[in-house]
C-alpha cells in the first residue's frame, strides 16, 4: 500500500495516529516467558488474557550427512558475487566464507575509509585461494552504477551476479507516537533505496542471488522500536516486487546469532582444552611447565619506568600517556612487537617475560609483578 496506494496510505497513518492520541486505540502489552512455564501460560490463554501468542522453540533437526551439499561447490565458479559493504566485519567474513565455498569472483565495495587493514588482509587471504578481486570504494562521485558498470568491463558482459547486501544505518528505535513521515523516508534513504540502486544497476535478468543481511532483529508490534519493523517491511516488499521467478532470496537478521567473546587475563591451558587445534595461533606457548628465572637488580619502580619508555619508543606516543594497569596490546602491541619487548627485557635488564602473556591481555604491572617474582611459564 505505501508503494502503490502513498495517499490512502497517509491517511490511513493520520487515522490510526489521532484515535492513539484520543486514547481510543493503545498499544498491545506484550510478555516474554521461558518456555519451561508453558504450562501456566496455556491456562492463562484458556482464560483469554492475551490477545495473540507466539511460541518460538528451535526444533532440534538433524540433517544426514550423505544429504548435504559439497561446500566446496556451494557458489559457482563463473558468477561474480557482490558484497555490498564489505568494509565491516560481517561482510569480509561473507567474503572469505564464499571463497572457500566455491566462488572465484568477488566485488568487495565498500563506503567508508575504516578497517582498510582488515580489508587488505581479506584480499590477500582471497588471492592466495586463486580468487579474482575486484576492489570498489562507493561515493557521491563513483555511485554504485558506476562500479557496476566497471565490473561488465572488466568481466564477460553476460556475467551474471549474485549480490550480498550488508549496507544500511538502522536509525536510532522510534517509538510509535514520535513516528513521522520524515522517520519513514529517512529509514527508507538509509536502507532500502541502496539496495533499489543495487538492483537497478544490475538489472533483475543478470541477477541469481540476493541475500539482504542487517545486525538487528525485527519486533512486529513493539511500541519503543517500531524501526525495525519498518525496515523490515521495506525490504520484504522490495524482494516481493522483484519478477525474477528463479531468483534465489533470503533476508536474514543477524541480531539473534550467537555472539563473539573476548577473553582477557585468559587462562591459556583451560581454554586449550575447548578449542581446536587449528583455531589458536599460540597453542605451542600454552604448553610446558617451565619456569624462567630473572635476574634483574632493578626494583620494581625502576622496571615500571624502563618499560614506560620501551612502549613509548615502540609505539611513539607520550611514555608519561600509558597505564600500566592496562595491558599492552590495548595500546596496540601485536606479535611482531611482543618479540621486541620480549628481547629487550631479556638483553638489557635479565628480566623473562612471556609473550604468552602480552599477547594474553594480562596488564603490564601483572606482567612486570610475575617476572620480579619468578612466575613466568614459558
Amino acid at each position: 500500500m505505501l508503494h502503490d496506494q502513498p495517499v490512502i496510505f497517509k491517511h490511513l497513518l493520520e487515522k490510526v495516529s489521532e484515535l492513539f492520541s484520543e486514547g481510543i486505540f493503545a498499544p498491545l502489552k506484550a510478555f516474554s516467558f521461558p518456555v519451561d512455564h508453558i504450562d501456566r501460560v496455556i491456562n492463562e490463554i484458556l482464560e483469554h488474557k492475551y490477545t495473540a501468542v507466539t511460541v518460538d522453540i528451535p526444533p532440534a533437526v538433524s540433517f544426514p550427512l550423505d544429504k548435504l551439499p559439497c561446500t566446496q561447490t556451494l557458489f559457482q565458479p563463473n558468477i561474480c558475487y557482490i558484497v555490498n559493504g564489505s568494509q565491516g566485519g560481517v561482510g569480509q567474513a561473507l567474503s572469505r566464507w564464499l571463497c572457500t565455498n566455491g566462488a572465484r569472483h568477488i566485488a568487495m565495495v565498500t563506503h567508508d575509509n575504516t578497517r582498510e587493514p582488515a580489508l587488505s588482509r581479506t584480499k590477500d587471504f582471497l588471492q592466495r585461494q586463486k580468487c579474482s578481486v575486484y576492489l570498489y570504494r562507493c561515493s557521491a562521485s563513483n555511485p554504485i552504477k558506476n562500479v557496476i558498470e566497471n565490473l561488465r568491463n572488466k568481466l564477460q558482459q553476460s556475467t551474471n551476479f549474485g549480490l550480498f547486501h550488508t549496507v544500511g544505518y538502522d536509525a536510532e528505535k522510534i517509538k510509535f507516537s514520535d513516528l513521522t513521515f520524515n522517520n519513514l523516508n529517512g529509514v527508507k534513504s538509509s536502507c532500502v533505496t541502496p539496495l533499489e540502486d543495487c538492483i537497478k544497476a544490475i538489472g533483475e535478468s543478470s541477477l541469481e542471488l540476493l541475500i539482504t543481511i542487517r545486525p538487528d532483529g525485527s519486533i512486529w508490534g513493539s511500541t519503543t522500536d517500531v524501526a525495525s519493523g519498518i525496515i523490515e517491511g521495506f525490504f520484504t516488499d522490495r524482494v516481493r516486487r522483484l519478477k525474477n521467478s528463479v531468483l534465489e532470496k533470503i533476508i536474514l537478521n543477524t541480531e539473534h546469532l550467537p555472539a563473539s567473546v573476548c577473553l582477557e587475563q585468559r587462562n591459556w591451558n583451560s581454554i586449550i582444552q575447548i578449542c581446536h587445534k587449528h583455531h589458536l595461533k599460540f597453542r605451542h606457548l600454552s604448553s610446558g611447565d617451565q619456569v624462567a628465572q630473572t635476574e634483574c637488580r632493578l626494583t620494581l619502580e625502576e622496571l615500571e619506568v624502563c618499560v614506560r619508555e620501551k612502549l613509548g619508543d615502540l609505539l611513539c606516543i607520550n611514555a608519561d600517556s600509558i597505564d600500566l594497569n592496562q595491558p599492552m596490546i590495548n595500546y596496540g602491541i601485536d606479535s611482531l612487537m611482543s618479540v621486541e619487548m620480549v628481547t629487550w627485557a631479556s638483553r638489557e635488564w635479565g628480566v623473562v617475560i612471556s609473550q604468552l602473556d602480552i599477547l594474553g591481555g594480562v596488564t603490564t604491572k601483572l606482567l612486570l609483578e610475575k617476572a620480579i617474582a619468578n612466575k613466568v611459564v614459558i
